[in-house]
């Protein structure tokens, strides 16, 4: 799941490397071997016939800005702010800390995202906040706008390319599920630029 698809992507035919869920792959290896690999429990994906945040009956939203550093003590480096990550699953999955739990016993019903690394899978996250009934207002990085190589600020405040390109990226990394063809029903809401006003500013 992790390297295999790597090297060879001939061999898991339908699915993508940081797209597919984990019982993606599972199904494509019970599908293979079904006495080695057991069948997945796939998860429950709704369907929407119009965008779900316009439906009268939507409750009404109880957040939270999700952003728990993982720092022990003030001055120590911070390798990333993408929370999303599974590699933060330590503190939202049901495996580690369990704030997804905490957050829901709490009556949240709305997740806001900031740091977001285009490179990294996010459909575990995504999965988890489906299975807990908690929605999605995900963030692009900064990374496209004022600190990549070719950013907004030396290409005198032209955004949309990055913009363009960071977007894709993350469609192709678990924002979509059906082989691309719609949103993660989690994901109800995109932030393109967290603060314009501020990071963007002469």
């Amino acid at each position: 799941m992790k390297d295999g698809i790597y090297e060879d992507p001939r061999s898991y035919e339908g699915l993508h490397a940081g797209a597919s869920s984990f019982e993606e792959f599972q199904g494509h290896f019970h599908k293979v071997d079904p006495e080695t690999c057991s069948k997945p429990c796939y998860p429950h994906y709704p369907r929407y016939s119009k965008p779900s945040m316009r439906d009268p009956r939507q409750p009404v939203m109880k957040g939270v800005a999700y952003g728990p550093l993982p720092v022990k003590r003030h001055g120590l480096p911070l390798n990333g702010d993408d929370l999303m990550s599974e590699q933060v699953g330590a503190m939202w999955a049901d495996w580690g800390r369990k704030d997804m739990q905490l957050l829901k016993s709490m009556g949240v019903n709305y997740m806001r995202l900031y740091g977001n690394d285009a490179n990294t899978s996010h459909r575990a996250f995504l999965d988890a906040a489906q299975e807990h009934g908690l929605h999605v207002i995900g963030g692009m990085s900064d990374f496209g706008f004022s600190q990549g190589p070719n950013n907004c600020l030396i290409n005198d405040w032209y955004c949309y390319d990055e913009a363009y390109f960071y977007f894709h990226k993350q469609l192709l990394m678990g924002f979509t599920i059906d082989n691309f063809k719609r949103y993660h029903p989690a994901l109800k809401a995109m932030i393109v630029c967290n603060e314009p006003d501020l990071k963007l500013n002469e």
